[in-house]
């Protein structure tokens, strides 16, 4: 699992050394693996572009005089988006830069004659400065950042690896590790508020759900948002997942994805149309059936896979990918959003003969709770009507044939804290880590 830590910061804030918190986690046993620092790159301060040229002997090209608080300097660039006044990344010679092309992904900046024009330094674009992939143009900074300032104070960001347990699948979302530094460090959690508005269309009225293997899948949630505008995400939004390792691919699939790994349940968005007759079974596979997932990949299944389908086909792998039949494109107005507790076990197994893992798959077979479903469903709609606008159908669909629920009770004795942990702790200290890692107490 990885962990930016600007987002971890959304929940808890601490002022104590990055190095500090890693060792507090391990030591309580979430072990973090690796430190990484992005965006924290020596001889790279920001500039001010002050003027914008035509290079006297390539039509592409510019000459570039950028402010650097203290001197200007004047440097060539071939980025198509110049323009006077923008805040940028400046690199000096000598600072080491993302590259690639290169096998150790690093290259030394060195001065450069082009096309007869003597270039010292550079301005960066996004790929350049390790914190995303746009190649195609520079990194414009906010208006107000202040000239001469480290390039690292204004984008930097620190990434935590994480080897987890297999029973901590709380520790697979942003919020579930916060929660843990919450306890450790006796600090103040801040959850997401979710909120939206209803339109008048009962959901029920626009969509049915079936369970027809309640063994294999214990509760099943779906609602419906018409109207929305399918697009890219918000940069915000886009850096985010691009930081940890996750490709973009348009707003409503980046925030099903980005709610999975905030709260650590997976989603999944169906093109509301391509659903036949607006009807969904959750159930086996059958003989001989067969899907092509997201992939583009042609997928024989067996009769133990359990598939989410309509009436006349299947449309997705339960816990595992979606089909391309109801893919969620630049096309799509309404759509069928999904949240689900499939079996641990069923879900592992499928995976493995399918041999298709993915983050969903991660989270699915280590055991979910059903209330963590409804909890990140709302979310999702709330993120989604935020930005990609529409109009969330009134309700939620929610077929829970074995009554699932999150109220477990769970007995503990000081007298056991002991013999596992060979030490005393007084009751206020339990009841305070307890109920920082969210748990409700009764004596």
């Amino acid at each position: 699992m990885k962990i930016l830590v600007s987002w971890l910061r959304d929940y808890v804030r601490f002022d104590l050394p990055i190095e500090e918190v890693a060792h507090s986690l391990t030591m309580a046993g979430t072990e973090v693996e690796k430190i990484e620092k992005r965006g924290f790159i020596g001889k790279v301060i920001v500039g001010e572009i002050e003027s914008v040229r035509e290079h006297p002997n390539a039509d592409k090209l510019k000459l570039v005089t950028v402010d650097l608080g203290s001197s200007t300097v004047e440097v060539v660039c071939g980025a198509p988006d110049l323009q006077n006044g923008q805040k940028v990344a400046y690199a000096f010679e000598g600072a080491e830069l993302f590259d690639s092309h290169s096998e150790d992904r690093k290259k030394k900046l060195k001065k450069s004659n082009i096309r007869g024009i003597i270039s010292r330094g550079m301005i960066c674009s996004e790929r350049e400065l390790g914190v995303g992939e746009n190649h195609d143009g520079i990194l414009v900074l906010k208006e107000g950042t202040k000239i001469g300032t480290p390039i690292g104070e204004v984008i930097g960001d620190t990434l935590l690896e994480l080897s987890l347990t297999p029973n901590r699948p709380d520790c697979l979302g942003v919020i579930g590790v916060a929660r843990e530094i919450s306890a450790i460090h006796d600090l103040e959690i801040k959850v997401p508020e979710i909120s939206f508005t209803e339109g008048h269309k009962d959901v029920a009225s626009l969509c049915s759900v079936k369970i027809e293997d309640p063994d294999l899948c214990y509760r099943y949630l779906g609602a419906i948002i018409e109207g929305i505008k399918v697009a890219p995400s918000p940069k915000w939004l886009q850096d985010r997942l691009i930081a940890i390792g996750e490709r973009p691919i348009n707003n409503v699939v980046d925030v099903t994805n980005y709610v999975m790994f905030e709260l650590g349940q997976p989603l999944h968005a169906f093109d509301y149309k391509n659903i036949s007759e607006q009807q969904i079974s959750v159930r086996r596979a059958r003989e001989e059936e067969s899907v092509v997932t997201l992939d583009g990949v042609h997928r024989d299944l067996n009769n133990q896979t359990l598939v989410i389908a309509d009436n006349k086909k299947i449309i997705g792998l339960a816990g595992i990918m979606g089909a391309e039949n109801t893919e969620v494109s630049g096309g799509t107005e309404d759509i069928f959003l999904e949240a689900a507790t499939f079996d641990s076990s069923n879900n592992r197994e499928s995976s493995k003969n399918l041999g298709l893992s993915t983050e969903a798959t991660l989270r699915f077979e280590k055991g979910l709770k059903s209330g963590l479903a409804e909890v990140a469903i709302n979310r999702a709609i709330s993120m989604i009507l935020d930005i990609a606008g529409g109009t969330a159908a009134k309700g939620i669909i929610d077929v829970n044939p074995q009554d699932e629920s999150d109220k477990e009770s769970v007995l503990l004795k000081k007298s056991h804290i002991k013999k596992v942990l060979g030490i005393d702790l007084d009751s206020k200290s339990v009841e305070k880590t307890l109920k920082k890692l969210g748990f409700q107490l009764e004596k």
